[in-house]
């Protein structure tokens, strides 16, 4: 979570002011998910964190940017589907820019 929370903080500071990000992102259906599994087909461990589409969107909305787009593309599986998101950057108040 400090990752993403990280990336969507440069995403911000990277973008013009009204700018907005395409996010496209596997997601967990109706939950979270956490995979930790060995995978034959790539011969190794394989660990991923499917979060919500609420959280995702959670987490942009708390560090600046508003949801213009949010829907799902399509289902691969019963607990997981990949979304997409257009999220426009937004003037943070002024007690947010602080923390």
């Amino acid at each position: 979570n400090p990752e993403a929370i990280k990336l969507i903080q440069l995403a911000r500071q990277y973008i013009a002011d009204d700018g907005k990000v395409i996010v496209r992102e596997s997601v967990g259906l109706p939950v979270r998910h956490l995979v930790n599994k060995f995978c034959k087909d790539i011969g190794t461990n394989y660990q991923a964190v499917y979060r919500t589409p609420q959280d995702l969107q959670y987490k942009f909305e708390s560090n600046g940017f508003i949801s213009v787009v949010s829907k799902q593309l399509y289902q691969q599986r019963k607990e997981t589907a990949t979304w997409l998101w257009m999220f426009r950057k937004w003037e943070l108040p002024l007690q947010s820019q602080k923390n």
